[in-house]
């Protein structure tokens, strides 16, 4: 949405790589049991390293490919700027989505104990 908003410019292969991305985190999580309440030390390891694999196939991989397809962007600035991305949502992620879930897992194990 920044592009659209500050360019006028959607770049399309990054709405894709974003998609697929989220698409992706929800089959890294167990919903069940984050339903239940928990979300163990297991469940961080597995979210976690799904999410850093994606993150560095989509965002380091698919998506600079895409941009020099679709766009014919430079291959060198889109594949530095797509391991930056990848190497940077996946700490972003890693931290905030980590606690995320770590704190819906007990605000669900909350409510269903009352």
């Amino acid at each position: 949405m920044f592009d659209l908003i500050n360019t006028d410019h959607l770049w399309i292969s990054w709405a894709i790589s974003s998609a697929a991305l989220g698409f992706t985190f929800g089959f890294a999580i167990r919903r069940n049991s984050l339903r239940q309440g928990v979300f163990s030390k297991h469940d961080m390891i597995r979210f976690n390293v799904v999410q850093a694999a994606v993150n560095i196939a989509i965002f380091g991989l698919i998506a600079p490919t895409l941009d020099v397809l679709f766009y014919q962007s430079s291959t060198t600035i889109v594949f530095t700027q797509g391991w930056i991305a990848s190497i940077l949502n996946l700490l972003t992620v890693a931290i905030f989505g980590t606690i995320s879930l770590k704190a819906y897992a007990t605000y669900k194990l909350k409510q269903n104990k009352q």
